[in-house]
């Protein structure tokens, strides 16, 4: 509480640091922790009032990092919570705010107020130039401090230095960038870490301001000026043609007009213009002055020795790693290297990586070489075509002689993250000597081999997944798929049931010519608009030959084949339902996939086979059907329920005629909804006993079993007559005469008894206790509470029921079935309005209230 009081106060805070100074420098454990408090508390409004002054912020950083110095368990811990709070320290706090004009002119004031303006920004600037200046001292110190501390205080001293020294409108200093560049190669890892993060940073916002025109208000909005290589192409109207035009350059593998390195451009519609970039790229060189010179001396210290210490230190790395730090500072230093500003060559890469991967039975070099190859490759799309010729050069036929030959389980997911990094958010024709051999890649070359029939899966898996409806060679691929549905290996089987799904997703594109025309459409077809993910006839094709083919497996009795392209159909369909696309299969789901699915489920001998379906086939009904759309489904599930010998596909046709109910009650029509009624009603006499509805006899058989267990008839009456209390206690009514009996006898049991049922009436007493506690005398004098039960008490619990006036309230609990004496699940407790002069409960001779005081020995006289 001290250190939330004192953080409030600016005038405090200064006496608290100085006090936390004089502890660190006498070495008074106890006031060092107490200091460290102040930093490690949260919501922490000490550190928030010292970063917002300068004046302070300084010195407490400066103690922060000298009390970080200390090896004792219980500070080192302050330290790591105060770290959180700490972490944006440093930071730039006040950015540019973008103003539209208008607005301003709405709310200026009619006075002339420009003098007092250009004061102000005057004075703001000046402050913000001392505190920057401050700033940048602080940074420079805290990297000279980093370079002789211990492993604590050099981290600290790096992240705060980070956040002091990166700024948009300057340069990095150069004494910071050779700190950041010696650590990345630093011995410990967990130093080296942080140094290679703060180096990849520096590179980074470097290229950005390049890539900006060093104006911060292009980066607000995303704007590369300086990028040579961005072009905008505008889209021909009228032209019916100019998607399938546009899909056909694709195809080509030989130099465009120009790149499109984003899928989204054209997917739903098509705008005036579109981002592309130019199929021959420009070298970059928009450096200034100072950022060219920094970058030079920069290139002088990535040397052979720096690039071969960093490869080794990746071979360190843990192999499940997932961090991308190393790749992208990989890109950003090949960067340089093709601008010809390092001390290192292609031909050095190729050395050291050669070294790196060796024979090629390692899996952690296998990690390593795939991260370095990845980043080369990437870092080579943005230059000219002769730079990007000598790359692929040497890095495809190494990827390829990898990929077809060298792979294995333990290096797959590294290749696949290289691939990924080379083809994420790329133009598949600048990668098109690797793009062009994996698109051949076909299941069954080798004979029995799941492991690489599973690894060409998921390469084309990913190819398709990356460059969505840019990739074309759709067809050979889906036809080598089908013919491979039937793979005796399950695992096999799955692989190509999620890439047909795949295919099917990423095929998918609508490319309406402009918005106008998409909402004219939309509104001119229903009041609903434009059905998305029709099928398409190729989708049609696939769905009749794929059932076909099961059908004739079924016929024939090849069972082993039916079931290993019923497990690929079925995975197929699983992940069509699990995405937007589901609407697509509403055509088909009453012939053939309901039809099919009932004869995968009446397969046995295998369990885990015949959970398939059956999953799937419940899950039919959440499907959201269009509207109109459900009818047949309807229909087939009523036919299922009534013609399939197997009771359990009754069933199942049962639960899912019931969902179909809840789920779609809107959508269906009346007709349909009889019909449903009237198969469900037709269980009720199911020859099969599973199917049929006992509601009478399960509860005799549950009342019948609690007889024997008075607890359950004790909790029941309990709680009836605490709901009788609950119900009397009004705010617009006197007490009832007889609700004193009531409240004792609940006392009497709670202190007398143990278990849930004695809780509930001690509750009960003290809820109502609680709700009367202004007039609890009053209520024992004038109601007697306490006393015994008087005549017309009783002449009141006896009054027949067409005396009862006013209104009913229900009572249900869960105990409704845990004995037929007690009446719970119908509670008439009624509080009802009576003669004029009084209120009082009326309840029948078969109340809740004489049958509970009955159960818990309460004699009425």
């Amino acid at each position: 509480m001290a250190a939330h009081f004192i953080g409030g106060k600016e005038k405090a805070a200064s006496a608290f640091l100085r006090h936390f100074k004089q502890a660190l420098e006498d070495g008074v454990e106890s006031r060092i922790e107490a200091g460290l408090c102040a930093f490690a508390r949260r919501p922490n409004l000490f550190a928030r009032t010292v970063m917002l002054n300068w004046g302070l912020a300084s010195e407490a950083i400066r103690l922060y990092i000298d009390a970080a110095g200390i090896d004792k368990p219980k500070i080192q811990m302050l330290v790591e919570l105060a770290s959180e709070n700490l972490a944006e320290f440093g930071k730039l706090l006040e950015h540019p705010t973008l103003a539209d004009d208008e607005v301003v002119e709405e709310i200026k004031p009619p006075e002339d107020v420009s003098f007092a303006i250009r004061s102000r920004r005057k004075l703001s600037q000046q402050r913000q130039k001392e505190v920057e200046e401050s700033q940048a001292s602080l940074g420079l110190e805290l990297t000279r401090r980093s370079k002789s501390a211990n492993q604590t205080t050099a981290h600290l001293c790096l992240v705060f230095a980070t956040n002091l020294c990166l700024r948009f409108s300057t340069t990095p200093p150069r004494e910071f960038v050779h700190l950041v560049i010696r650590g990345t190669n630093n011995p410990v890892p967990y130093l080296r870490v942080h140094y290679l993060q703060a180096f990849t940073v520096v590179l980074f916002k470097m290229r950005e301001q390049a890539l900006c025109g060093y104006r911060y208000h292009n980066y607000l909005f995303g704007q590369h000026v300086n990028d040579k290589n961005r072009s905008e192409v505008l889209v021909r109207k009228g032209d019916g043609n100019f998607t399938d035009d546009f899909l056909e350059a694709f195809k080509k593998s030989e130099t465009p007009l120009y790149m499109v390195d984003a899928g989204y451009p054209g997917w739903l519609v098509w705008g005036k213009k579109f981002t592309s970039y130019k199929a021959e790229p420009l070298s970059f060189n928009s450096y200034d002055e100072e950022a060219t010179s920094l970058l030079d001396d920069i290139g002088q210290r990535l040397d052979h020795k720096w690039l071969s210490d960093l490869f080794n230190h990746l071979e360190q790395e843990e192999p499940n790693s997932c961090r991308s730090d190393c790749l992208d500072l990989l890109v950003h230093v090949f960067y340089l290297m093709h601008e010809g500003k390092t001390g290192i060559s292609l031909e050095d890469v190729k050395e050291l990586t050669q070294m790196v991967f060796g024979d090629g039975n390692d899996n952690d070099r296998h990690r390593v070489a795939s991260k370095i190859v990845g980043a080369l490759v990437k870092s080579c799309h943005d230059q000219p075509l002769s730079t990007q010729d000598r790359i692929y050069e040497y890095a495809a036929p190494f990827i390829l002689k990898v990929v077809t030959n060298n792979l294995s389980p333990g290096n797959l997911e590294s290749w696949l993250g290289c691939l990924d990094v080379i083809t994420v958010d790329r133009d598949p024709r600048r990668c098109y000597r690797i793009v062009d051999s994996l698109k051949t890649l076909r299941l069954g070359k080798k004979h029995n081999s799941i492991f690489t029939d599973q690894s060409t899966i998921k390469l084309l898996e990913l190819l398709f997944n990356n460059f969505g409806w840019h990739f074309e060679p759709r067809q050979q691929i889906l036809d080598n798929l089908l013919k491979h549905m039937n793979n005796p290996h399950p695992t096999v089987c799955q692989e190509i049931g999620r890439l047909l799904s795949e295919i099917h997703r990423t095929q998918y594109h609508e490319s309406f010519e402009s918005v106008s025309k998409l909402l004219e459409i939309n509104k001119n077809t229903s009041d609903t608009g434009i059905l998305p993910y029709k099928p398409t006839q190729q989708f049609k094709a696939t769905m009749k030959q794929v059932f076909d083919q099961l059908k004739e497996w079924r016929i024939s009795q090849d069972s082993e084949s039916y079931k290993s392209g019923s497990r690929t159909v079925l995975t197929w369909l699983d992940c069509t339902l699990r995405s937007h696309m589901c609407t697509q299969l509403v055509p088909f789901l009453a012939t053939p996939i309901m039809e099919e699915l009932s004869h995968m489920m009446d397969v046995e001998g295998d369990v885990e086979f015949h959970i398939l379906p059956l999953d799937l086939f419940m899950r039919l009904p959440y499907i959201p059907f269009p509207c109109g759309q459900v009818s047949a489904f309807v229909k087939t599930l009523i036919e299922l329920s009534s013609m399939k010998a197997s009771w359990r596909q009754r069933a199942y046709a049962l639960a899912n005629m019931g969902t179909v109910s809840a789920m779609s009650p809107f959508l269906t029509r009346a007709d349909e909804r009889t019909a449903l009624l009237r198969a469900v009603s037709e269980k009720l006499v199911d020859k099969a006993p599973e199917l049929k509805i006992k509601p009478m006899s399960r509860q005799q058989r549950h009342a019948d079993g609690a007889e024997a267990i008075p607890g359950i008839e004790h909790h029941a009456a309990v709680l009836e007559l605490g709901a009788l209390v609950t119900a009397s206690v009004r705010d617009d009514a006197p007490l009832p005469n007889w609700i004193g009996e009531v409240v004792e006898l609940l006392s009497k049991y709670a202190a007398a008894n143990r278990g849930m049922a004695a809780r509930d009436a001690g509750i009960i007493v003290g809820n109502f206790k609680s709700s009367r506690q202004a007039s609890w005398v009053d209520d024992k004098k004038e109601r007697s509470l306490g006393g015994m039960l008087r005549n017309e008490v009783e002449e009141d619990i006896m009054a027949p029921p067409f005396a009862i006036r006013g209104y009913v309230w229900i009572y249900k609990s869960s105990i409704a079935s845990a004995s037929r004496n007690v009446h719970f699940s119908m509670m008439n407790a009624v509080v009802l309005g009576g003669s004029s002069s009084a209120k009082t409960l009326m309840v029948s001779t078969t109340s809740p209230l004489s049958m509970a005081t009955q159960t818990m020995g309460l004699q009425l006289e």
